[in-house]
């Protein structure tokens, strides 16, 4: 998932897709402006933000007999110098900024891993990274590819198992331990009446899966009165290297009935909308939607069961 900040470097005033919510998140928490309730917080440009949301929702696991999970709080906190800055998990430094674009060289962790976790409980997180804590399970219970790329069946076609070709029994395979990613590259911002968008590429930098993911987003804010709103779209592209280090079965971890699965390269799509009403300067409630197909490259790892991840999630914010 992508988020966004905003051209200006006061957190005030960014339409960020900064994740409302999730395990150093998925989940979007200031889509749209994370303003107050009308101009006059444009004057108020601390260099700092801190926010705390309650509230409860759900975000859904694509792994194999993954319990979905629950989104319960979130701490959103950055910080913008002359041109260093910290965004919610994201370390930045702003090398160009004027009235059309911003260009940023940042650095972040990739938190894929949270995905492989054994847990199904988010109480408190921050706003900013990328991917969500989940419940691993027990192990994928289900038939795979053989050896052979015969998909469990027999040299006939008659069925049976991968494991012993009939037997009856069943080949078990544990979903394998991933670990965090230290990426950095350049982002590009800009916005316009027309709404802002955001491009980035990063890379690995940390010898893990050494590849890259290129992201853009679009999107568009408004208000009413006390409501805003913010909806955005997007498409994220990640190399081999990168989702077949998350969702391949690398070498050496090939059991009986579960071949090597090389997962190729791939395109996410993303969509988010985020509904705000002030109910004073400081306090708020806010509802966040997100959707996401997953590229086939993924939707097709062994132990991947959808091929979509979707969020809902309701709160009160509070800001400092």
């Amino acid at each position: 998932m992508i988020k966004l900040r905003h051209p200006s470097r006061v957190p005030p005033i960014r339409p960020a897709l900064a994740p409302l919510l999730a395990a150093c998140c998925l989940l979007v928490s200031s889509l749209g402006h994370a303003a107050s309730l009308n101009d006059t917080a444009r004057a108020d440009q601390r260099p700092w933000q801190l926010g705390v949301t309650l509230g409860y929702g759900q975000r859904s696991n694509p792994l194999v007999d993954a319990d979905n999970l629950n989104l319960i709080a979130v701490v959103d906190f950055s910080w913008y110098g002359e041109r260093w800055f910290f965004d919610n998990g994201d370390v930045g430094f702003t090398l160009v900024d004027n009235h059309r674009f911003t260009l940023n060289a940042i650095a972040r962790v990739n938190t894929e891993r949270l995905f492989f976790e054994n847990t199904n409980s988010l109480l408190v997180s921050f706003a900013g990274s990328d991917q969500l804590g989940s419940d691993g399970g027990d192990g994928l219970q289900q038939g795979g590819v053989d050896s052979d790329g015969n998909d469990g069946l027999d040299s006939d076609g008659s069925g049976g198992t991968p494991s012993d070709g009939g037997s009856g029994s069943t080949a078990e395979f544990d979903i394998p331990d991933r670990d965090y990613a230290l990426e950095a590259g350049f982002e590009v911002l800009t916005d316009g009446p027309w709404g802002f968008a955001q491009a980035s590429l990063v890379h690995d930098i940390s010898n893990k899966h050494d590849g890259y993911e290129a992201n853009l987003s679009l999107g568009r804010s408004g208000h009413w009165q006390r409501f805003t709103w913010t909806a955005s779209a997007g498409l994220s592209y990640r190399s081999q290297q990168l989702n077949d280090y998350y969702y391949g079965i690398l070498p050496g971890e090939a059991v009986a009935g579960y071949a090597r699965y090389s997962a190729d390269d791939g395109l996410n799509f993303h969509a988010s909308t985020l509904l705000r009403y002030y109910l004073s300067k400081s306090m708020s409630l806010g509802l966040v939607l997100e959707y996401e197909t997953l590229s086939d490259a993924i939707a097709d790892s062994p132990f991947v069961t959808d091929d979509h991840i979707t969020t809902a999630y309701a709160g009160v914010k509070y800001t400092f």
